[in-house]
């Protein structure tokens, strides 16, 4: 059985209660040199700078606000998406 934490529960529900579209792979959302895609760790910098480690990928949409985020991480802003060019590999 997965291990899901509280953020992949609450990120899963909002998907659900939303009807969001959400892909496994960043290249179905854009077109970009960068090999994303669920369940990938990454370290998310903000941007003031902070560097937050050990984030899981849940998932990716389409940009929809202004500023481009469409990758959804494990963490308190689970319903924010980041952007792509503020994450690291792991």
């Amino acid at each position: 059985m997965k291990d899901f934490n509280k953020y992949e529960i609450a990120f899963n529900k909002m998907v659900i209660d939303k009807k969001l579209q959400v892909f496994n792979k960043l290249s179905n959302v854009s077109k970009t040199e960068a090999k994303l895609e669920v369940g990938q760790k990454v370290t998310f910098t903000n941007e003031d700078g902070c560097v937050f480690p050990g984030h899981k990928i849940l998932g990716f949409t389409e940009p929809f606000y202004e500023g481009g985020g469409c990758v959804y991480l494990d963490y308190d802003c689970y319903w924010f998406p980041a952007k792509v060019e503020s994450l690291t590999i792991e």
